[in-house]
């Protein structure tokens, strides 16, 4: 079962567009549970300096949500209420559905 695991996650890629207190455990919990390593785990988020933690783990991190989505195949929205509409005003000429989950 582990080799699928790792098999299936060797080409898998996540954009998880805000690194909060949310998408910082989403991330974590992705690489312990064994399903992706940290270098296919792109984080971004308004405030880069709350991801530094983040990038010591070798997660690649920023703010710039359109080039997370460039090597993306699948793409998670952690951000507060409030703030979904404007990203996803900022994101929409990005996703291609086709390539993203």
């Amino acid at each position: 079962m582990s080799a699928q695991k790792t098999s299936a996650s060797s080409s898998a890629s996540l954009a998880i567009l805000g690194g909060g207190n949310l998408g910082q455990a989403l991330a974590r919990g992705l690489v312990r549970s064994g399903t992706l390593q940290p270098d296919q785990i792109h984080v971004t988020s308004l405030h880069p300096p709350s991801l530094d933690a983040l990038a010591e783990e070798g997660f690649p991190v920023g703010r710039d949500n359109s080039a997370a989505l460039q090597g993306a195949s699948t793409v998670l929205l952690a951000v507060q209420p409030q703030q979904i509409v404007a990203l996803v005003d900022e994101i929409r000429d990005d996703i291609d559905p086709a390539r993203h989950e």
